[in-house]
């Protein structure tokens, strides 16, 4: 029982690494002024970083059924871990797609379902808590460490930045491979059950797809999100370039918008 909080914290603290992707546009313009790459090049890698998010997410719930989860996050910190410092190394736009937003946009994709499918597990009596509390870690990324890449980029460049950012996921996500796991069975009948007040109904995927909810939510999810995404991906360099804003003040303003 007392365990369990620790498991929520060390996932909160993975998916505070994972949800770097959304700090992206903090790193646009010394990107393209490095690499001489254009804005629509830049973009194109957070868009498909974000469709691989949610392709790896797609997968991983089908791998974290059948393949333990510490094994899939072993695997997946030095993909991730790679695919970060193989971007600092980047001088094409065609590598920045590979390394940046194939290895670690699936990457993220994959961790994020590990956390939110193991997790619940030991929360069945405080779902909507604990699944709140896991998407609230993955959001605060950028607000927890815009403003310190920001910093960090005026000190060693944004590839210094990429480097560390290896570094860190990697040892992040391979430590908490040793913690995060399934509930044993003698954990199971220590943690407490779901309390159900009303009939608890089971669908089939085939049954979801025929009702009216599933695709109301999914295209308010599909335009809310894509409307949200856009405004983090183009924020700081509108900002920077359109309003003469300084980086220092455009990351603080990125970080409250993630809050």
């Amino acid at each position: 029982m007392k365990k369990r909080w620790g498991y929520l914290i060390c996932a909160v603290v993975i998916l505070l690494f994972m949800g770097i992707g959304y700090a992206f546009s903090l790193f646009v313009v010394p990107i393209e002024n490095d690499l001489g790459l254009t804005r629509s090049q830049t973009s194109l890698a957070f868009t498909l970083c974000f469709i691989c998010f949610s392709i790896g997410s797609f997968i991983g719930g089908f791998l974290v059924r059948k393949i333990p989860p510490q094994l899939i996050m072993r695997i997946v910190a030095f993909v991730m871990g790679g695919g970060f410092f193989l971007c600092a190394n980047a001088t094409q736009a065609w590598q920045l797609y590979v390394f940046y937003s194939i290895a670690c946009g699936t990457s993220i994709g994959l961790i994020y379902n590990v956390c939110v499918s193991v997790l619940p597990l030991y929360f069945q009596d405080k779902l909507g808590l604990t699944t709140g509390v896991l998407l609230m870690g993955y959001a605060m990324s950028t607000t927890v460490f815009g403003q310190l890449c920001e910093y960090l980029m005026t000190r060693i460049s944004w590839k210094g930045v990429f480097i560390i950012l290896a570094i860190a996921s990697c040892l992040v996500l391979f430590i908490g491979s040793f913690i995060l796991h399934y509930p044993t069975e003698l954990e199971k009948q220590q943690l407490p059950q779901m309390k159900l007040t009303i009939e608890k109904i089971s669908y089939r995927p085939t049954q979801v797809l025929k009702t009216k909810t599933f695709y109301i939510f999914t295209l308010f999810y599909i335009f809310m999100g894509g409307i949200g995404m856009s405004l983090i991906n183009h924020m700081a360099p509108a900002f920077q370039e359109d309003l003469f804003v300084n980086a220092t003040l455009t990351a603080t303003i990125v970080s409250i918008v993630s809050l």
